[in-house]
């Protein structure tokens, strides 16, 4: 028997497909001849966790630091555990085993790493999942590589992994007691905070500053038109281009004003292509900027495309590319959708492969597209609905023609002085054809040109023309805009932008130089939207309105910790040395130990070297807010993790009203004196509930029972009204 290990169900579906013979499914497993396929829907296997080598180390001692052990094995998670049994089954009984992992790092381990749990040696081939058509997959089923070729690949993730586990226990164990207080690090996380710290100190710093503009109003052949002035670049008045004072243009304008001169006109026909389909970080942008849909719910709604309708492919990619065997489908595909869609296929011509049709940059994935799967839409939520019309338009443009457009541009040499300076210009562009824009419509719109009069009608040639008027315009300049969930989402794409160092800045971009829509990243497109969730449950950024939009902040708690971390273990600096080291086992010129261990020299640097400050330290209390007044002592209430509670301890209880549990707002309302309107009381016959008001009166002594045990306490007196 053949056992072929897939990463993921669409992968072993594909698989199957790939086979000869007939296929039958019982309990996730295909059967297929003497092929058998199984999924790991990710990683079954995780590290496990120091206690379990250790009691000792369930409490965070310093003097345990730094934690590390030479072999860290792997554990199975209790929900896991049916799957790797039934899986670990299938090995015994496997003449020779096909590891399918994504063709990438992680891909390799995942594979791996259950092999070496069940201690299997015996053969084992290599799959190439790269592209998962199933012509291409009939094709790779005949050149597998043996699996021993391309082990290193997973012996990189894994030394990652530790690296990450050890980097990640140790840093956040060593700074939550040095601060007492509960204060998590992480390689991608930490720099994760940075970019919005960074963000935040930027926009709050933000001194205002002016620039200029000069506009004027010629007349060319009877007809007023609005140019720009287009300085030279190298004009010493500019400051990055700008003009900061308005002195220079105000000479300028005095000088032109009134002077004729030949205006040339001239036309650009230009061809658009269409936009490529998504990838994660895309698409996360997309229904931010159209729906609002924060990373989070983008990834539980196209999960649930997937897993509940089989309605697209693999929603967690990093890559906008498609496979050649892809384009050969293509019909298939687009009959399928445009079922679901109730509409015509007639308009796609499939006889031509666009730039999104590209085997060389497809990654261990390709991008987001819908299957060919027919299924009733009118089942899909509104949220659900919306994803997938979005997912379907950008498939299906790829198969229409170009947008094309004409340019037209009117310009007029300037001279100040005798000599050049710059240019008077206007542009101006009209759709001849709309091609895929006709499916996109106004949310693919292009910014308007700027701030020029219409001179499409003017044929190519040149003109008489006169400057009649000119505007000079102060313009200020804006801080950089509050990170959403969604810009965050994007930027850790790119975080080398904002990396100062230029050999780390290197490292970074090289690392990425094989994936079309990272450039220098930190994460994954899997693990960036949980990353964000987890600082703000930690609190070190939390959300706010502003506007329509949701804004990211980064809190107090959040930014005092960012500046007190060493920039060694705070920087994206530390995923590009690693990479460079995981390359390196890659090859077999270093070993997992290389990085791990040193991850374990780094940590002991730091604990030797970090000084803390009490007054830095004293800042991390936790604080309880208070809410209100306690109605029997006077002293203040706090708001707890229980529940509110008197910090004067006077034994004041208030959790139900009427049988109804009550909310903090109804809490601080009673504890003020107001009424509050309680609903949904329980009638005592039982025959329905009722709502009514609460009106606080005073204090009362009462008691009651808990765990056996009679407990004195105060309670407000209450009276029920009905108007």
């Amino acid at each position: 028997m053949r056992l072929f290990i897939a990463e993921k169900k669409v992968l072993g579906e594909a698989i199957a497909s790939a086979l000869d013979g007939k296929a039958t499914t019982k309990d996730s497993v295909i059967y297929k001849g003497d092929n058998v396929i199984v999924w790991c829907s990710g990683h079954l296997l995780t590290l496990r966790e120091p206690e379990s080598y250790n009691e000792k180390y369930k409490s965070w001692n310093i003097a345990d630091l730094p934690i590390y052990f030479n072999d860290w094995q792997n554990a199975v998670p209790k929900e896991n555990a049916a799957r790797v049994k039934q899986i670990g089954e299938l090995i015994k009984s496997a003449d020779e085993i096909v590891n399918c992992g994504d063709i990438d790092e992680e891909g390799q381990l995942l594979v791996d790493e259950i092999l070496r749990w069940f201690k299997y040696a015996g053969p084992c081939k290599r799959l190439d999942t790269a592209n998962t058509t199933v012509d291409a997959l009939k094709k790779a089923l005949l050149k597998m590589k043996d699996n021993k070729d391309c082990e290193l690949d997973g012996w990189s993730a894994y030394a990652r992994e530790v690296a990450d586990m050890t980097f990640g226990i140790n840093f956040t164990r060593y700074f939550s007691k040095v601060y007492n207080a509960k204060l998590p690090v992480g390689r991608v996380m930490t720099p994760t905070l940075g970019l919005v710290v960074n963000r935040d100190q930027a926009i709050e710093g933000h001194k205002k500053s002016y620039y200029y503009n000069l506009y004027v109003d010629s007349l060319v052949k009877e007809k007023t038109v609005r140019l720009r002035f287009i300085p030279e670049k190298d004009l010493d008045i500019l400051e990055d281009g700008k003009f900061l004072s308005d002195d220079f243009l105000k000479q300028l304008s005095k000088d032109i004003v009134n002077t004729d001169g030949t205006y040339e006109v001239k036309k650009e026909n230009l061809s658009e292509t269409a936009p490529l389909p998504f990838n994660l970080t895309t698409l996360n942008s997309y229904c931010g900027k159209k729906w609002g849909y924060n990373p989070d719910k983008v990834m539980k709604i196209t999960q649930s495309l997937r897993d509940d309708y089989s309605a697209i492919t693999y929603n967690r990619s990093d890559c906008q590319y498609l496979s050649m065997e892809h384009f050969k489908e293509a019909p298939n595909t687009i009959a399928a959708i445009c079922s679901n869609l109730n509409t015509s296929a007639d308009s796609f011509n499939t006889s031509k492969a666009g730039r999104c049709f590209n085997d060389a940059n497809i990654t261990a994935h390709f991008a987001i597209i819908p299957t060919n799967q027919k299924f009733d839409i009118n089942k899909l939520s509104k949220e659900q609905m919306n994803v997938y019309l979005a997912i379907c338009k950008y498939y299906l443009i790829q198969f229409l023609p170009n947008c094309k457009k004409e340019k037209t541009i009117m310009c007029l040499p300037i001279t100040f002085k005798g000599k050049i300076v710059g240019k008077l210009e206007a542009t101006a562009s009209k759709i001849v054809s709309a091609g895929f824009r006709a499916m996109l419509g106004s949310e693919e719109k292009e910014e308007d040109d700027d701030e020029v009069a219409d001179i499409i009608g003017f044929a190519e040639g040149k003109y008489n023309g006169i400057v009649k008027n000119t505007e000079i315009q102060q313009k200020e300049t804006k801080p950089p805009q509050r990170y959403t969930q969604t810009s965050l989402f994007v930027d850790m794409t790119r975080i080398s932008k904002y990396v100062d160092d230029p050999e780390i800045k290197k490292l970074l971009l090289e690392k990425d130089k094989e994936k079309k829509g990272e450039n220098g990243s930190i994460g994954t497109s899997a693990t960036r939207a949980e990353i964000i969730k987890k600082l703000i449950a930690i609190g070190f950024l939390e959300e706010k309105k502003e506007g329509k939009k949701e804004i990211l902040i980064s809190t107090d708690k959040g930014r005092k910790f960012y500046s007190l971390l060493p920039d060694e273990i705070k920087k994206a600096d530390t995923t590009a040395k690693w990479w460079v080291i995981q390359e390196d086992i890659k090859t077999g010129s270093a070993s997992y130990k290389d990085l791990t261990e040193g991850v374990v020299d780094l940590i002991k640097s730091i604990m030797t070297t970090f000084t803390v400050n009490e007054s830095d330290a004293a800042e991390f209390s936790f604080k309880p807010q208070s809410l209100c007044k306690c109605p029997s002592c006077g002293q203040d209430i706090l708001k707890g993790k229980f529940g509110p509670y008197c910090s004067n301890k006077c034994g004041f209880r208030l959790q139900y009203v009427f049988g109804k549990k009550v909310t903090e707002k109804q809490y601080i309302s009673l504890c003020n004196g107001k009424k509050v309107k309680i609903t949904g009381i329980q009638k005592k016959d039982g025959s329905g509930t009722f709502d009514a008001f609460a009106i606080p009166n005073g204090v009362e002594d009462v008691t009651y029972t808990s765990k056996g045990e009679t407990i004195n306490a105060k309670q407000l007196k209450l009276e029920m009204s009905f108007k």
